[in-house]
């Protein structure tokens, strides 16, 4: 039964996060717009993570596929290879982690900050 539930408590986190990205996308806001959270410039992000690190903070859960679509969704040539995402994450983290922000790897899916991380973000820089 516990089994079970950690099961079902998994999928409603994978609903949720799938419907979070579905209204940000019906209210027409598919997250390539990153003008609204405007970082310090002394933590030098670059435009690309910073539209990154505003998906992370905006969404419980970042699906790989979102972010990719996020990123590349709307060039012709299809985008550089798919493992940049993971370069892109690291440089991130490299950054962000001298902040004491954590970004954490959620196998199989995507990423996600840590929750108090996360929590702190969303009160410093609010939608």
């Amino acid at each position: 039964m516990v089994d079970s539930m950690t099961a079902l408590e998994r999928r409603v986190a994978d609903l949720t996060a799938e419907n979070e990205e579905l209204r940000e996308r019906l209210a027409g806001h598919d997250g390539r717009n990153t003008g609204d959270m405007e970082f310090p410039v002394e933590w030098r992000l670059s435009p690309t993570e910073a539209a990154i690190f505003q998906a992370l903070i905006r969404r419980e859960r970042l699906r790989r596929e979102s972010l990719w679509d996020l990123l590349y969704g709307d060039r012709q040539d299809g985008g550089p290879e798919p493992k940049i995402l993971d370069v892109l994450i690291f440089n991130l983290r490299r950054k962000v982690s001298k902040l004491g922000v954590t970004i954490l790897t959620i196998h199989g899916f995507g990423w996600r900050l840590d929750a108090g991380d996360r929590a702190w973000l969303r009160e410093r820089f609010p939608k």
